[in-house]
């Protein structure tokens, strides 16, 4: 919890997760366990999120893990949660939003893998969509809604939360996915 951890553990941790998740040679369970380890530490890692080349760091891992282990429904799966998390944190959606094109890439591939029949991995990659799609919500229905934070210099730091729009970047894509999400079973397929 952020009462029984550190700033300075917290970098430690996450080093060491970045250390073994980009390990070629890394044992798929250790991976898993690492992911698992990097959900629950990422809700501790907004100072290391609100800088930016820590954050790229922490989100290239995660994207070169993607890209290793794309066959992989439980690295995906543990992924999903990752990315889900991370956006259920409002000010997470600023610092990653270079990264937005990306994440959608995933959610879609997620949802539109045909080889894979994991309803699960559908339905995370539908989630990580709907939590990126309320924050835009939130943010578009109250554009004035400010919040003050006490930097740790003291400093007052204002946040006007605008939404990046990030859908419009992968609409056609997006679009294109509701309509294959909402489309009627043929004969014959699942509901």
């Amino acid at each position: 919890t952020l009462k029984g951890i550190d700033t300075a553990s917290v970098d430690s941790i996450l080093d060491a997760l970045i250390r073994n998740m980009t390990d070629k040679n890394i044992q798929l369970n250790v991976l898993i366990q690492c992911l698992k380890s990097m959900f629950y530490i990422v809700k501790l890692a907004e100072k290391n999120f609100a800088t930016e080349n820590e954050m790229k760091i922490i989100m290239n891992a995660i994207f070169e893990v993607i890209a290793a282990h794309e066959n992989d429904k439980d690295v995906l799966d543990k992924i999903a949660m990752i990315f889900i998390e991370m956006f259920s944190i409002s000010s997470y959606y600023d610092y990653v939003s270079v990264f937005f094109v990306k994440i959608m890439q995933f959610a879609f591939f997620l949802i539109n893998n045909k080889y894979n029949t994991n309803d699960k991995l559908v339905m995370l990659g539908l989630e990580i969509i709907c939590t990126i799609g309320d924050e835009e919500l939130e943010r578009e229905s109250s554009p004035h809604k400010i919040t003050i934070k006490t930097s740790s210099t003291g400093a007052a730091v204002v946040n006007r939360p605008k939404s990046r729009k990030c859908f419009n970047q992968v609409s056609k894509d997006l679009t294109g996915v509701i309509q294959q999400c909402v489309a009627l079973p043929k004969d014959g397929e699942d509901d």
